[in-house]
């Protein structure tokens, strides 16, 4: 991702977008493909319909 996305932006746009949890497993993307989810994808090896494993989601999210 560019370094000019500001921390703002990126956390608004994180709250934006849908997950599905499947329980034991992991989630499944479901939000709209944006420039902005273009970005994500890349820099976190996504893909829209893929499950990312929980561990992958820990790290993109990590919890406090």
């Amino acid at each position: 991702m560019e370094a000019s996305i500001h921390v703002k932006k990126l956390l608004h746009g994180l709250k934006d977008m849908n997950f599905l949890k499947i329980e034991g497993r992991g989630f499944i993307l479901t939000y709209a493909k944006t420039e902005f989810t273009d970005d994500l994808e890349k820099a976190f090896e996504l893909i829209l319909l893929q499950i990312v494993t929980i561990e992958k989601m820990r790290n993109i999210l990590p919890s406090d």
